[in-house]
């Protein structure tokens, strides 16, 4: 009893009475009127002592509900905060972006192509029109080569790439203006000199010097990162940025085109080699080990599609043949030839009436083109040298050879 009466509770205490008032045997002599007394004083205190648990209860909800309340509208708060914030973020990253769009888009290639064109010169411009132009696509380093995974299952491919040869782009990058350096017209060689604007013609010359290309895929080497590809119409070099399958919605049944598009704008061409050429030529498919051709023959095709199609350009007689007492010099000199370079290999060829004749044809020594610089005057002084001793050897041959082809 004494335990229980030293708690300071309220509890504690009624508890402690509770016991002193009820238990009769403890206490025998008190009246039973006190005993009875006592008791309905118990039952009172019991009484307020729930109604003061019922309103500490009371108080204790209302508090906590306050409480939750606020709470509430602080998660409310903080909520409509940071949806207000992100749309604010969301704004100013749009207005980031537009803004760096607008002075330009940074691209990383993801691929490179290799391909026997070494140049713009004897490239096909376009590479269906030349199956037997083979290439490799490379992926970067950065690329994972997973990517190529089922590559395989179909058979070609759409090629977007960057024209990084074209001239007008390098002027473009060196300028400040932020107008766009480009021609709004441009000549196509079907038109022979009529102009349209540049978006009806696939020139290399636009405002973003993009491409677009399909080829044909000959086989994916996923392990190495490499499309084995044909039918390709890109220098050697052109980065890559994105490959896509050529798919049948691709395919418009139904498309118009101007006349001038399919129109026939070179001679129907025979491919004759000079008996000089075709030896360099023959020498030259089996020494230089090409991933290109393997063989004479593939070689003798890859220039039959090239230069049947006419690489010259409108300023360099496009389309035009050797007529008497056109392109010559006198009656007795050979015409005037024009050379391409088609896997380090110069072409010399004439466009004759009936054929492109190959007159000669010789490596072409590419690190006279780009030399050390501590060897820079002798590497020139020997190329030189080479290149006009060859010419002092062909150029008799190629002359005697036209003449008799032109007669």
């Amino acid at each position: 009893m004494v335990s229980n009466v030293q708690g300071n509770s309220k509890g504690g205490i009624l508890l402690a009475f509770g016991n002193v008032v009820c238990n009769s045997k403890a206490m025998p002599s008190l009246p039973k009127t006190a005993v009875i007394g006592g008791g309905a004083l118990l039952w009172l205190l019991i009484s307020c002592y729930a109604v003061l648990q019922s309103l500490d209860a009371n108080r204790q909800l209302t508090d906590t509900r306050k409480r939750l309340k606020k709470e509430q509208e602080l998660r409310k708060m903080e909520r409509t905060g940071r949806t207000k914030a992100e749309r604010r973020l969301r704004l100013e990253l749009k207005a980031l972006i537009r803004g760096q769009t607008d002075g330009g888009v940074n691209l990383k290639p993801v691929a490179r192509m290799q391909s026997p064109f070494k140049g713009r010169c004897g490239t096909p411009r376009q590479g269906l029109l030349a199956p037997n132009a083979k290439g490799q696509i490379k992926l970067e380093p950065g690329v994972c080569r997973t990517s190529l995974d089922q590559l395989d299952k179909f058979t070609h491919l759409w090629v977007i790439f960057l024209f990084d040869q074209n001239t007008n782009w390098t002027d473009a990058l060196c300028s400040d203006s932020q107008r766009f350096t480009y021609t709004a017209k441009i000549a196509p060689p079907r038109l022979f000199g009529k102009r349209v604007g540049v978006f009806s013609t696939r020139s290399p010359h636009r405002p973003n010097p993009i491409g677009l290309s399909v080829v044909a895929i000959d086989s994916v080497d996923e392990e190495g990162g490499i499309i084995h590809v044909s039918g390709v119409d890109l220098t050697d070099g052109t980065p890559i940025l994105d490959l896509k399958p050529y798919i049948p919605y691709d395919l418009v049944l139904d498309h118009q085109v101007p006349s001038w598009v399919m129109a026939d704008d070179v001679p129907a061409w025979q491919l004759r080699i000079a008996p000089e050429a075709e030896i360099a030529l023959s020498e030259l498919a089996m020494e230089r080990n090409s991933p290109f051709y393997s063989t004479y023959e593939d070689l003798v095709a890859l220039l039959r599609d090239v230069l049947l199609q006419d690489v010259r350009s409108i300023h360099k007689g496009r389309g035009t043949t050797v007529k008497a007492g056109n392109g010559t010099k006198s009656g007795n000199e050979a015409p005037e030839s024009f050379t391409c370079n088609i896997d380090d290999i110069a072409i010399e060829f004439v466009a004759l009436k009936d054929a492109i004749h190959i007159l000669r044809c010789f490596e072409e020594c590419r690190d006279a083109l780009d030399p050390e610089p501590a060897d820079d005057a002798v590497v020139a002084a020997e190329a030189t040298g080479t290149l006009q001793r060859k010419d002092k050897a062909v150029s008799k041959r190629a002359a005697s050879t036209t003449s008799s082809c032109l007669e």
